[in-house]
């Protein structure tokens, strides 16, 4: 992320600063992540669960009686107004990444096992996501929280978009 946040930093957000906020400075960092990971969030919402929309969904299902009637927006809405919430702690994990506190190489032959230590970190990468996935999805049905929180994720019975998609991207 730290290769990232140094190109859109030069090539976009450079002029949006005053100029005594250095680039390296934390509130700049901080304030640049939030907007690339809040972007990017919208991006990778938008264009899989608009091609799964138009090209998987079986529009037949908008007859089911479960679908309800401004079900689109109301899923389009609902999903957008999370990603703020679910990029915090994203934009935290990449600030320790920017800072310095990762073993992340940007050259395979930086790590001493190469490919191997790729692969690896892949694999592992997809392990813990699904887990933490599973995890944070039970926790959000824990009974103090469920109704204020996670509820209406599940007022869909028919939904638009296949939520797999979504999750592996």
């Amino acid at each position: 992320m730290d290769l990232v946040l140094d190109t859109v930093d030069h090539y976009v957000l450079d002029d949006l600063y005053p100029e005594w906020l250095e680039s390296d400075n934390f509130l700049r960092q901080t304030l640049s992540l939030l907007a690339i990971v809040n972007m990017g969030g919208v991006l990778m919402y938008l264009i899989p669960a608009t091609i799964s929309y138009f090209f998987i969904f079986d529009h037949r299902l908008k007859r089911h009686p479960q679908f309800l009637q401004s079900q689109v927006s109301l899923e389009i809405n609902y999903a957008l107004g999370a990603i703020p919430f679910m990029g915090l702690p994203t934009c935290a994990m990449f600030m320790l990444e920017v800072r310095g506190y990762s073993k992340l190489y940007d050259r395979v032959q930086d790590h001493s096992l190469g490919w191997l230590a790729v692969w690896g970190s892949v694999l592992t990468f997809i392990m813990f996501t699904d887990m933490g996935i599973y995890w944070i999805h039970r926790f959000l049905h824990h009974k103090t929280i469920y109704k204020y929180i996670h509820k209406d994720h599940h007022k869909w019975k028919v939904n638009t978009v296949k939520p797999e998609i979504l999750t592996t991207i």
